[in-house]
């Protein structure tokens, strides 16, 4: 069959998805295994109500996914459960936990990028994604502090100042 997800296999007349090595039979209908298939990458169940997620936390959702992939590819391990980063959801409770900022996932006009939208960030940034070395941080402070870490953050931040009026280019 074509055009299937990776992952999600036709054979003996029904749909099978391939998880550690394992085949788990979805069901002998595309429409009902595409759906289950679905459900199973989200880290839901197979069968149940879809969730009413806000796109808050389909974002958050799709940052936990990115992280795993990538740190596969960068070779860092990656320990952090989806009830662990559920905890670290919650403890941040909207706010960057290095800035106190509230989340907010708009652009900034003439971008496309998100500065105050929620980036996971390694607290040691050598060490692995894990529960304990995890934190929810606005993208802008995960950038400034990715080269330099956060003592060269805090010390720009003591630092800068608003200019006068004046001194802005009009």
């Amino acid at each position: 069959m074509k055009d299937l997800p990776k992952r999600l296999h036709f054979k003996d007349g029904g749909y099978y998805r391939v998880f550690r090595n394992e085949w788990i039979f979805l069901s002998h209908h595309r429409s009902a295994a595409l759906r289950r298939h679905r459900r199973m990458e989200h880290g839901l169940p197979m069968e149940g109500p879809e969730p009413s997620w806000t796109s808050m936390e389909r974002y958050l959702m799709s940052r936990f996914r990115s992280a795993k992939t990538t740190s596969k590819l960068r070779k860092i391990d990656f320990n952090l459960t989806r009830e662990e980063f559920d905890q670290l959801i919650k403890r941040a409770n909207g706010y960057c936990e290095v800035s106190s900022i509230k989340f907010d996932l708009n652009t900034v006009v003439g971008s496309n990028r998100r500065p105050w939208a929620p980036s996971i960030d390694r607290i040691s940034a050598g060490g692995s994604y894990s529960f304990s070395n995890c934190r929810l941080v606005c993208c802008v402070v995960n950038w400034a502090m990715s080269d330099w870490g956060q003592d060269v953050f805090w010390k720009m931040v003591r630092r800068a100042r608003r200019p006068k009026l004046e001194d802005v280019p009009q």
